[in-house]
């Protein structure tokens, strides 16, 4: 039996009741109970009580008339939760058309109603007639309908190596893909539970169901229950966020590493802290959309991503990692399996398109099952599409497929035209303007963002009231994907085969008008949270920045993005998210014409591009570095102001690569030219000069560096002396290393210990 809640203007109580006893027949064979607000009782909260029905029930009935629509309680409450339960299949929502009115404006408009074609009940010239149509449409939408359960977390088991509770098992860490109509994938499920896999790669075409995979797994009961922790990291983003997002999972399950500088520590090493980090604990890990870190010629992962998965197969822990991408890994190894994913079957299809319970007579719906099932082949998001069209009407469903069909020879259409130029193309042109304003707005987001915080960016353009309409439609449609974390508003993005195809057909000017919204929102964003930047944050909290870095890169406004790099350059490399930084700097630094960057002095740019070739060369990086300062050499005219900063980058840059020869060749020729021009520019060619004759072994070169680290200080003084804390940290170090490096040893020892306090 189901329960049905009739949502009602009490101006239409009598058609309500006219309805009710029409219905009499599903009640008393027990097909249906029924509810309205007429059964409160004396004494009970109306409010809750109305609210708890609805949460209870599993179709709910509006009688559609100007009254209803214009009731404040009735648009506040129970057609925004009934939309958002409707669009995750969760309830059935069924509009009964009574009395004219605007119905076409209402945030429900695109859903299939009753009578047929909008037809309202009092136009028929006969009422009963009217209602006895409706309760034939209802007994077939009724019985056809199963209603979904969101998929929620599994129990989490008590044990003492569990750090995580139930309540923050989802802090922390990136958000899954909420999943509402999941079907099929059982033998796939069965293998992902399989212990004999460390390491598992889900891959295949976009829109086949990759991350709802991995997310159904993880969410659901299909995960084996000796597994107690999950943990989600998304890498859709453009560049690399291995290291970053390593280190982010080190310091959440373990609290040994929380004031450790991981910048410094290469790749192998931080392999080593992270199975530290993690051993002994149960955890499955799912590294969703790595794409990036592919290389395409040979199919398998690049660099460092090969050798963390090497050391996962190799490493003695009790975790599993799933990762997910579209290309085929060529890759064989003892712990190792790859599931690619392909169309559903036809059965499996069926399964689908019967969750959207499209009212359509049982004798005609194989046909159009089949004919759905051969224009998709099976892919998922196009099922998932096309099926939402019948929520208008099979009518609109079929004038759809015949527009995508059109003037093509079906046996021609591919998955990337039907995409690109069919079914995508069809369903922009078929949304209303503030529809495809919020998917605009939609494209041009970096990441997900929270439901408010949307509507906050997007306030310019739709209230709250046209942003909540617009979005529950584009649910309804399939366009958005959601993803929640409990006690927290729900995250809206784009699936990305959307995203490109919005990209792809939208012109320039208009793109640069929504990151231009995108942006404002986060300058009055990030000027709120700069107090508070302190270097001991978390990689979301530097999101805000490093999302408008890119926004900013996609506008092509350099100067933006050179100035919010700069707000951050410290605190977000003190924090130990290097990599990060290194990743939204080299973004920028691909795109800027570094001509016009000099001829136009783009603000920092001098300064956030020394950074990006050390940092570059500190990673090991040294091809691009490289690269890099070439880029710059080649807009270096004369032997001014910019051939100085030439060498300053090229001394830098062979120092760390121990090249101290061609370091202070390329010093010695800045420091001269500097000293010659007696020019007030601010340089650290000096100090890096110094550096590389420090660590040359040179005896005399040795010796010039120890007189220039003391700055006029007695060596006798400083070993002697208390620790002048005006004096940074390094002071004591550079100085302890040239005396090491001169077999100094005790001495340098002073100095280490030191280097060493004021560091604290």
């Amino acid at each position: 039996m189901k329960n049905v809640f009739i949502s009602y203007s009490h101006k239409d109580e009598e058609y309500k009741n006219q309805l009710i006893a029409h219905l009499s027949g599903l009640v008393r064979n027990k097909i249906i109970h029924l509810w309205d607000d007429r059964q409160i009782k004396i004494g009970d909260s109306w409010d809750a009580t109305i609210k708890n029905k609805l949460e209870e029930s599993d179709v709910a009935i509006f009688l559609i008339s100007s009254d209803f629509l214009s009731s404040s309680y009735i648009n506040e409450v129970e057609i925004k939760k009934t939309l958002e339960r409707h669009s995750k299949g969760e309830i059935l929502l069924i509009p009964v058309f009574l009395r004219p009115c605007d119905f076409e404006s209402s945030e429900f408009s695109s859903l299939q109603g009753v009578p047929r074609d909008a037809r309202f009940v009092v136009e028929f010239p006969n009422i009963d007639s009217a209602f006895l149509s409706i309760v034939k449409e209802l007994k077939s939408l009724i019985n056809n309908f199963e209603p979904v359960a969101k998929v929620t977390a599994i129990p989490q088991k008590e044990t003492s190596n569990n750090l995580l509770s139930t309540n923050n098992q989802w802090d922390n860490c990136d958000s899954p893909p909420d999943i509402f109509k999941w079907v099929g994938r059982k033998k796939e499920l069965e293998i992902i539970n399989n212990d004999l896999f460390k390491v598992l790669f889900i891959t295949g075409l976009g829109g086949q169901g990759k991350s709802s995979l991995a997310a159904a797994y993880i969410l659901n009961k299909n995960m084996s229950h000796s597994w107690i922790q999950w943990d989600w990291r998304d890498f859709k983003e453009e560049g690399h966020r291995l290291k970053s997002k390593l280190i982010e999972i080190i310091c959440r399950f373990s609290r040994d590493y929380d004031d450790v500088d991981f910048n410094d520590i290469p790749f192998p090493n931080l392999y080593d802290i992270f199975f530290q980090a993690i051993h002994g604990k149960k955890i499955i890990f799912v590294f969703d959309n790595i794409d990036a870190y592919i290389d395409y010629e040979k199919f398998i992962p690049e660099h460092d991503f090969r050798i963390f998965i090497e050391y996962i197969l190799q490493k003695n822990h009790e975790c599993r990692f799933i990762f997910t991408c579209r290309p085929f890994i060529k890759q064989a190894d003892v712990g190792f399996f790859q599931i690619e994913l392909k169309g559903f079957p036809y059965e499996e299809s069926v399964e689908l398109l019967e969750q959207y319970n499209i009212s359509i007579r049982n004798t005609e719906k194989d046909k159009l099952y089949q004919e759905l099932h051969n224009l998709t082949q099976g892919h998922p998001l196009w099922l998932n599409l096309l099926a939402a069209q019948a929520t208008r009407g099979i009518d609109k469903l079929e004038e759809f497929i015949s527009n995508i069909t059109k003037g093509v020879n079906r046996g021609d259409l591919t998955e990337t035209s039907i995409v690109s130029e069919r079914i995508l193309g069809e369903l922009w042109k078929s949304l209303n303007n503030k529809q495809k304003i919020l998917l605009r707005c939609l494209s041009e987001l970096i990441k997900s963002e929270e439901k408010d915080e949307i509507a906050k960016i997007i306030a310019g353009e739709l209230n709250y009231n046209q942003f909540t309409r617009a979005l529950n439609n584009l649910k309804l449609l399939n366009l958005v994907v959601t993803k929640t974390k409990p006690g927290r508003e729900e995250e809206i993005e784009l699936h990305p085969l959307v995203k490109n195809f919005l990209k792809y057909i939208l012109p320039l000017n208009e793109q640069s008008k929504y990151i231009s919204i995108i942006i404002d929102y986060y300058d009055k964003v990030t000027y709120i949270l700069k107090k508070r930047l302190s270097g001991n944050e978390t990689l979301q909290f530097y999101e805000k920045w490093t999302n408008k870095v890119e926004l900013a890169i996609n506008k092509r406004d350099y100067r933006k993005a050179l100035v919010t790099l700069e707000e951050i350059s410290v605190p977000i490399q003190t924090a130990g998210f290097i990599e990060e930084f290194f990743r939204v700097t080299k973004l920028t630094y691909d795109s800027i014409d570094f001509n016009k960057a000099i001829e136009n002095e783009y603000p920092n740019f001098i300064s956030t591009l020394s950074s990006i070739v050390t940092i570059a060369s500190e990673l090991g990086n040294f091809n691009y570095a490289e690269q890099t300062i070439k880029r710059y050499a080649d807009i270096v005219k004369n032997k001014g102001y910019h051939y100085i900063i030439l060498c300053e980058l090229y001394c830098k840059y062979y120092w760390n690569k121990l090249d101290y020869e061609k370091s202070i060749e390329w010093g010695d020729k800045g420091l001269l030219l500097l000293k010659q021009s007696e020019a007030d520019i601010t340089v650290d060619i000096e100090h890096t000069l110094y550096l590389a004759k420090r660590d040359s072994r040179n005896k005399e070169r040795i010796k010039e560096a120890l007189d220039f680290f003391l700055r006029g200080y007695s060596l006798y003084d400083i070993i002697n002396d208390n620790i002048q804390e005006e004096l940074p940290s390094y002071f004591y170090g550079n100085i302890g290393r040239c005396l090491y490096l001169s077999n100094d040893f005790n001495n340098a020892l002073i100095c280490y210990q030191k280097n060493f306090y004021t560091c604290l």
